[in-house]
């Protein structure tokens, strides 16, 4: 099984901010925010690995992108109080931006695949396909001299991989349960 480093990452994150808050003896706001802040990133990346669907796993994402971005803000204030030395400071940024980075680009793949999937299924659907087919028939029948330029087009208005019907059928069936339940 390949590693998930940015699962390893975000728990060397929360685990070395829990034992830089413990070795920084004062009570202070700031490392309880930095120890709720790390610790969240960790948790919601790894409860993205469990996800629901893709867009479950792209609100955890998200949501840990956000805490990355906070613990870092608690460690350059911690850099700036002269909570911790320099060195600690670029080391843990470096692993903030590290795993940054790692999210940022797993929500924009995530949120290409979500986009071409529902964008796939509603353009599989049998009448969807039936009309673009009609629509490109009736355009060349008006412009038979723009043929090849009406096919570019239909072309780009088939989907890019054909969804099954049964698998449609329980997209739908999906949107249907999220629409009545955020409508209560």
């Amino acid at each position: 099984m390949a590693k998930n480093y940015l699962l390893i990452y975000s728990e060397q994150l929360a685990t070395d901010m829990e034992l830089l808050c413990q070795n920084i003896k004062s009570p202070s706001n700031t490392l309880f925010q930095i120890r709720k802040s790390s610790s969240s990133v960790y948790a919601n990346i790894r409860e993205a690995n469990y996800g629901q669907s893709k867009a479950d796993m792209l609100s955890k994402f998200e949501i840990a992108l956000k805490e990355c971005s906070e613990t870092e803000g608690w460690l350059q204030l911690l850099f700036n109080t002269s909570g911790i030395d320099e060195e600690t400071y670029k080391n843990y940024r470096n692993l903030c931006g590290r795993i940054r980075r790692m999210l940022i680009a797993s929500c924009k793949t995530l949120k290409e695949n979500i986009k071409w999937s529902f964008t796939d299924a509603y353009l599989s659907l049998p009448y969807e396909t039936d009309a673009n087919k009609f629509a490109l028939e009736e355009c060349e029948k008006l412009c038979p001299e723009q043929k090849c330029a009406l096919q570019k087009l239909y072309e780009m208005f088939l989907p890019r991989k054909q969804v099954a019907f049964a698998q449609l059928q329980k997209i739908f069936d999906e949107i249907d349960k999220l629409t009545a339940k955020n409508s209560v």
